[in-house]
């Protein structure tokens, strides 16, 4: 992987300040990953000195990019189904892993000595059930923990919700209001209402803040341009699908009807601009697992192939990855196409640091909400009323006007960047901790 980040032994003193980062969640999303190296940038050039550890739903895989720099990974405090496959496979190492607490062993010995514990961005406490979940569970408890053990305890940017049950809402509610929590930061206007509304008024000034997703602060480093996508006639397009399953519908007719309607659109589209401008395009998968419900890859070959039945190989690729590919791949790819189309939030700030125009379609309000601060939320488009039509004319509206959009792209990244080091250096400077 490309980085420039690196926490260099020789600076690590053993009076160094002990970082716990927990609720990373896998190297197997490209974007999740750049959240954390995005994260590790920040404290590289803030707090030097810092050692840091983090938790990672894919420990082993993390591991091999993360340990080189001086950053100790390990596993969560129990075992959430993420990587294993099969129906009772998952929930039967979850409950082996209740059993046996290895884990959970090393991650209280880690907590015990933390001078902070950091809740890692991004948008996991959401719940799309009538009861919590395993995983929500599993993030909730690391930072219960921290609360039992008295750490302070920062949340770097991440989005909060939807809830479907009381139960994840009171949970997240009385977790925030602890006085150990001593900042949270929301990437979006709409987490930082949704936690307003959990927190009482008295307790919100100074706790609630706003602050850019971590993926904006990733700096990629240099990597060879990917072959094969080049030669493509433009206008260029990529696509980067994720496999929504419409968890707010509850009657399965209707979830199939939502689910082929939404890739319907994105084919229509194709197959439109194809026609009409002479359109190439390329797929790839920004996430590869850790569960096969995040792991985009099938779906990216379903597309394909259906596209395949209509636009000439000339003007099509499937671009494949491996499992934790850099995120430096997905940018230089990007850099390549005239725009992308995405279900993803972080392919769409791949794109953006890319200085490519996209159009998002979203199934949560983070993506809204995230494009909302760059001034980009007509770019948006909710999934759950997607149309092709709709589509259509945003992507054409879009590619019309290239350079315009990257303007609107470019101009709030520097700025972006000055806010997140300008908030984290207040919050380590209220909690009484050197800065650089």
């Amino acid at each position: 992987m490309s980085c420039n980040f690196t926490f260099a032994k020789n600076k690590m003193s053993q009076n160094g300040l002990r970082i716990l980062i927990v609720n990373a969640h896998s190297q197997a999303n490209a974007g999740d990953h750049a959240i954390v190296l995005g994260q590790l940038q920040l404290l590289e050039k803030i707090m030097p000195n810092a050692r840091v550890t983090i938790t990672s739903r894919t420990a082993w895989l993390d591991r091999r990019t993360l340990a080189f720099r001086g950053v100790r990974v390990i596993d969560p405090v129990f075992h959430a189904p993420c990587a294993s496959k099969g129906k009772w496979m998952p929930i039967v190492k979850t409950l082996l892993s209740l059993a046996l607490p290895l884990p959970a062993w090393i991650f209280l010995r880690h907590l015990r000595q933390a001078d902070l514990v950091m809740a890692c961005g991004g948008g996991y406490f959401y719940s799309n059930r009538s009861f919590p979940g395993f995983t929500f569970w599993q993030n909730y408890l690391h930072l219960r923990l921290a609360v039992l053990f008295k750490k302070k305890i920062v949340f770097f940017p991440q989005s909060f919700g939807p809830f479907a049950n009381p139960w994840s809402r009171r949970l997240l509610a009385g977790l925030i209001k602890s006085d150990r929590v001593r900042t949270i930061f929301a990437r979006e206007p709409i987490s930082l209402s949704i936690l307003g509304d959990l927190l009482p008024a008295a307790e919100q000034k100074g706790k609630l803040r706003f602050c850019p997703d971590m993926a904006f602060y990733y700096s990629p480093g240099p990597i060879a341009a990917p072959a094969g996508i080049s030669s493509q006639p433009r206008p260029r397009l990529a696509l980067a699908l994720r496999d929504w399953d419409f968890p707010a519908q509850k009657n399965r007719s209707v979830k199939k009807k939502k689910w082929e309607d939404y890739i319907a659109g994105v084919l229509a589209v194709c197959r439109t601009l194809y026609q009409k401008q002479g359109a190439s395009f390329f797929i790839f998968s920004q996430a590869q697992g850790p569960s096969g419900a995040e792991d985009d890859r099938r779906l990216s070959g379903y597309v394909h192939a259906r596209l395949r039945e209509s636009i000439p190989s000339s003007h099509l690729c499937f671009f494949k990855t491996p499992v934790g590919a850099a995120p430096d791949t997905f940018i230089q790819l990007l850099r390549q196409a005239d725009m992308l189309i995405t279900s993803r939030l972080h392919a769409a700030i791949f794109a953006i640091l890319a200085g490519t125009p996209v159009v998002v379609i979203g199934y949560q309000h983070k993506s809204r909400g995230v494009l909302q601060t760059l001034g980009l939320e007509s770019c948006f488009l909710s999934i759950e009323e997607m149309q092709g039509e709709s589509l259509f004319r945003l992507c054409a509206a879009v590619l019309q006007d290239q350079d315009e959009w990257r303007k609107k792209i470019l101009c709030p990244l520097s700025e972006m960047r000055e806010t997140i080091e300008t908030e984290f250096k207040s919050v380590f400077l209220n909690c009484k901790m050197r800065v650089r």
